[in-house]
């Protein structure tokens, strides 16, 4: 978290991909990996990818991970 809120970006996205590499339901780091993959100039994958990760976080139980979809899809309705 501390790389994103640096504002490095790519570093905290490669932070977030490591700690799911070492503990797959990690879904704390799920639903951060998603909101990383959401911030400055989000391409559509991206935006997939990370309604995919926080899709994985709720299934885990994670009560962020609804609230970020939830954001992500208001995003979408105002785009």
């Amino acid at each position: 978290m501390a790389l994103s809120l640096q504002g490095d970006r790519q570093k905290a996205i490669s932070a977030y991909e490591k700690a799911i590499e070492l503990q797959p339901n990690y879904a704390a780091a799920l639903v951060h990996l998603g909101y990383a993959y959401t911030e400055g100039d989000a391409k559509e994958d991206n935006i997939a990818k990370a309604r995919n990760l926080f899709q994985q976080a709720s299934k885990l139980g994670d009560p962020f991970a609804l609230l970020a979809l939830l954001d992500l899809e208001g995003r979408k309705e105002s785009a």
